[in-house]
């Protein structure tokens, strides 16, 4: 008996429900999964918090996990059933009906893990696109946009944890500011603080400061302290950080070292007479 014939023998009488999994998408489903799992890697490249890196990872590995086992069976479904001690019968007449029902009940749960990593693969595919900016522009800020709704409560509370407040108001808690603080003064965000720390990101994506205006680059800016000091590096963005202080404005492009900055200076991410640009204000 072949392993096409065993597997007709389950559909028909041992109640596979699903034998198409196994047919036609288990195989571009891992191909698929395998694919996106190495885009992440190579996104990840410049990524250099091993947090985020190893949540990304993790995640991305899970729809491979899921739908690799079926992905297995598909490919050699004798050296499968050996596993369970199960053989593939010379002929149908020698098949014990109990045994094709639990095959047939192993099988579809093993799809069912499958089809559950196909799905999850698509939530990956998504945050990959965003990671890596793989896509348009106009593409890549509607997938933004999106995830950036669902996630800035999550943000906006994990600031408040942290020592920060989305607005100036009236009972607002104080941020635990040693190196001072940044305040989005113009953006899609406006009134939203952060209180500044060593090695802080500035960016669209996973930042420390996490800005969803398009002008803003996925890693556009990062601040730096020394000693008491606090400074200010152009990441090597698309649309170039400025500070603009007492009348003058400086391109930080042009600035090979970190840029000191000073109470009241402003923060410009994009050109400051661009009106899409981000303002943003900082308080020592």
């Amino acid at each position: 008996m072949t392993e096409f014939q065993f597997w007709q023998y389950l559909e028909r009488y041992a109640e596979l429900r699903n034998g198409w999994w196994y047919g036609i998408a288990v195989l571009p489903a891992m191909v698929i999964a395998g694919c996106t799992y190495l885009l992440m890697i190579f996104a990840l490249r410049r990524e250099r918090k091993i947090p985020v890196v190893f949540f990304w990872i993790l995640l991305t590995s899970i729809p491979v996990l899921l739908i690799f086992p079926s992905f297995y069976v598909n490919l050699d479904l004798r050296r499968a059933l050996a596993q369970i001690n199960v053989q593939i019968p010379a002929s149908e007449q020698q098949i014990v009906r109990a045994t094709a029902l639990g095959v047939a009940q192993a099988l579809d749960y093993l799809a069912t893990l499958g089809i559950f990593g196909a799905a999850l693969t698509v939530v990956t595919m998504i945050a990959v696109v965003l990671i890596g900016g793989y896509a348009p522009k106009q593409i890549t800020s509607v997938l933004s946009n999106a995830v950036s709704t669902i996630s800035q409560g999550f943000t906006k509370l994990m600031t408040a944890v942290q020592g920060g407040t989305n607005s100036e108001g009236e009972g607002s808690r104080p941020l635990n500011a040693k190196y001072g603080i940044l305040t989005v003064e113009r953006s899609r965000q406006p009134g939203f603080r952060r209180a500044v720390h060593s090695d802080m990101m500035i960016g669209r994506v996973g930042a420390d400061l996490t800005l969803i205006d398009e002008i803003v680059s996925r890693n556009h800016a990062k601040v730096i302290v020394r000693g008491d000091q606090v400074y200010i590096k152009d990441w090597s963005s698309t649309n170039g950080t400025f500070v603009e202080r007492g009348g003058q404005t400086y391109d930080l492009r042009r600035e090979s070292d970190p840029f000191e900055l000073h109470d009241g200076d402003r923060i410009c991410l994009g050109r400051p007479d661009d009106p899409q640009s981000v303002m943003l204000s900082y308080k020592r």
